[in-house]
């Protein structure tokens, strides 16, 4: 294996521990707690927008989270796989 490889397999290992801890963390989860607002940003990040968080549907956004990190894991796992 080459010096590289073994870079990429560290980095790729730190980026599947935390995505393991982010992963756990939303599965744990069964609220969103916020104060009276959420700050969204616009897309030229110069203006933040408060919004009202009973708009946010919790589960949608857990069950997105999962899925998003859940791809992210596999991918990084491909990728671990073939160094």
């Amino acid at each position: 294996m080459k010096v590289e490889q073994l870079e990429r397999g560290n980095e790729i290992k730190s980026e599947i521990r935390q995505l393991n801890e982010q992963l756990e963390k939303w599965q744990q989860a069964d609220k969103l707690k916020v104060n009276s607002f959420v700050r969204l940003a616009s897309s030229d990040d110069y203006s933040n927008i408060d919004v009202r968080p009973h708009y946010i549907n919790f589960d949608n956004m857990k069950r997105d989270a999962i899925e998003t990190i859940q791809k992210e894991l596999s991918e990084f796992q491909a990728e671990f796989d073939t160094l």
